[in-house]
């Protein structure tokens, strides 16, 4: 199975959602059973033959390019982390864009626990620069950061649903600011600014033979 527009094959998606589930489950056990404790040991063991098995299919392109990949390279899926519904690591996330505007909601699961209780500001910082990115694809700006602001007001809350809203503030010739804030109820947790640059088509297309 190849993917089709740089999309991943439907089992690797599947099994990205499974091993979320496995993660954030782990996360939150103090101790096992002598069974359960079996158990994981003989799992680990399925899916250690589980990579092996995959590693068949990799790809090792060091570089791929945009748009639909030849057969034979890694293709780009474009969507990150935060929004790669073949990543194992990704928070729960809802997002739309309409009128020039991308909205959405978003919960940290305690994978991404810092602080007690509270997402780690790393992953808070990634979450930022990610959607801050994807509103400038979706208004047809294909920018890449050039610096990114984060402001932490205050400890953001795990297992809470936080809104966010993404909008342009200056837009130049090769230059675009974002900006955007996690809140609930009023309230607002963390906010970003971001510059992003349109690279010159020479940085990022390589070379065809």
């Amino acid at each position: 199975m190849s993917p089709v527009g740089n999309k991943p094959p439907e089992p690797l998606i599947e099994l990205a959602e499974s091993l979320r589930g496995l993660i954030e489950t782990a996360a939150r056990i103090a101790e096992l059973s002598d069974a359960s404790a079996r158990a994981v040991g003989e799992e680990c063991g399925r899916i250690d033959a589980l990579t092996e098995r995959l590693r068949a299919h990799d790809l090792d392109d060091v570089m791929p390019r945009m748009g639909p990949e030849p057969a034979g390279q890694r293709p780009f899926f474009m969507t990150g982390v935060v929004m790669g519904s073949y990543h194992p690591v990704r928070p729960d996330l809802e997002i739309r864009h309409e009128d020039g505007v991308t909205r959405g909601t978003v919960r940290f699961g305690i994978t991404f626990e810092g602080p007690p209780g509270c997402v780690h500001g790393g992953y808070i910082a990634h979450f930022f620069d990610q959607i801050l990115g994807q509103h400038n694809l979706y208004a047809q700006v294909p920018a890449m950061t050039g610096t990114l602001a984060v402001r932490y007001l205050r400890g953001t809350p795990l297992l809470r649903d936080l809104s966010f809203e993404v909008s342009h503030v200056a837009e130049g010739e090769r230059k675009v600011l974002t900006r955007s804030a996690l809140a609930a109820d009023g309230e607002i947790f963390c906010e970003a600014e971001g510059t992003f640059i349109v690279p010159k088509r020479s940085q990022w297309e390589a070379p065809r033979a």
